[in-house]
């Protein structure tokens, strides 16, 4: 298992704040119940444990932990992701800023996403609409998944090149949301 004992019980803290905050927003939609059950809560720890083995390699258990810390507290309070990156830079010696932000920008980004995904789910919201920002900045790959449905346990091709699947936010340095399609 790749997640140490100390880095569980951290993630258990971690999500039971997440979860406190995304139920305090969706209490604006009364009627649809955004409560995570235990195998959603293993499936947001398992992909959240992934991201770790391919997008911050080489990071001590210590490390990941004070990221996840600052991930939830930043998350927690509405604090950007800059003020995260700039905790990496003074933290660890030798990154670059623009690795730090990348860090900083993908943890927040994918929590956020993979958090969204299961209590959708669990409200039985399992389609949502693919949804971008209109910049200059949005992949091609994604701008064609524009406006589109798709099937939470279905996600389309991010990455034509290599056929990466995933949801919005999913995908490194993704700025695509879901709007969750209710019926």
């Amino acid at each position: 298992i790749f997640l140490t004992n100390q880095l569980k019980e951290h993630f258990e803290r971690l999500f039971e704040n997440l979860d406190r905050s995304i139920n305090e927003r969706a209490k604006r939609v009364p009627t649809i119940n955004l409560q995570i059950d235990e195998t959603q809560k293993q499936a947001i720890k398992d992909s959240y444990s992934e991201n770790l083995k391919l997008h911050i390699k080489g990071w001590a258990d210590d490390e990941i932990l004070k990221l996840r810390e600052k991930v939830q507290e930043n998350y927690k309070n509405g604090v950007r992701y800059e003020d995260l990156a700039k905790d990496i830079i003074k933290r660890r010696d030798g990154i670059s800023a623009s690795k730090a932000l990348f860090i900083a920008r993908q943890e927040t980004r994918l929590m956020s996403a993979n958090v969204q995904q299961q209590k959708y789910t669990k409200a039985g919201l399992n389609e949502y609409v693919w949804k971008i920002r209109k910049d200059d900045k949005v992949r091609h790959d994604h701008e064609a998944l524009s406006d589109k449905v798709f099937k939470w346990d279905n996600p389309p091709v991010v990455d034509e090149r290599t056929g990466r699947r995933g949801n919005p936010g999913q995908d490194y340095n993704c700025r695509c949301y879901a709007l969750p399609v209710i019926k």
